[in-house]
């Protein structure tokens, strides 16, 4: 064995002659902020409702999901939440296929609790999936986060509360 010093991808393609041109998103982003507050209304909605939380917009994107964190409302008994995306256009214009739960997996809503999308919450069955925590969309005219209900109803009045936080060019 022996002392080494290796570099990242980046530093490599920095320190390259000529340089490696990287996408903004990955080196040099900047961040953005999106706040999400949701109170489904007067009525309950069926089992498999869904909460439509942001519009992300077109472009390149990267979400960072150990920044993203989203509280819920206890919403009863067998209540299952699930984070993804709606369909969406790629850049090209090809249909990119719905991901209910795409960010968040399983989380288990029985009382209020609270997830990031990257990091199971201590004690607290579910768990975000983002292996690498992160999730680049490219799209020509946004992407729909949204949150789906599955179990039982989504009860009136339950609410959904937090942060998604996104690097951009």
């Amino acid at each position: 064995m022996a002392i080494t010093t290796e570099g990242s991808v980046q530093l490599t393609n920095q320190l390259a002659h000529p340089p490696v041109e990287m996408e903004s998103n990955y080196i040099y982003g900047k961040l953005r902020v999106y706040r999400i507050n949701f109170t489904q209304g007067a009525a309950a909605g069926d089992a498999n409702s869904f909460a439509r939380l942001i519009r992300l917009p077109a472009g390149k994107i990267m979400l960072l999901g150990t920044q993203c964190v989203l509280k819920i409302s206890a919403l009863g008994a067998a209540r299952i939440v699930d984070i993804g995306w709606e369909a969406y256009r790629d850049k090209s214009g090809v249909v990119v296929a719905a991901d209910p739960d795409g960010l968040v997996d399983g989380l288990v809503a029985t009382a209020a609790t609270y997830t990031i999308f990257s990091v199971p919450p201590s004690g607290v069955a579910g768990a975000g999936i983002l292996a690498d925590t992160t999730k680049t969309f490219e799209s020509s005219s946004g992407v729909v986060l949204a949150a789906q209900c599955t179990g039982d109803t989504l009860p009136a009045g339950a609410t959904m509360q937090g942060l998604i936080v996104v690097a951009v060019e």
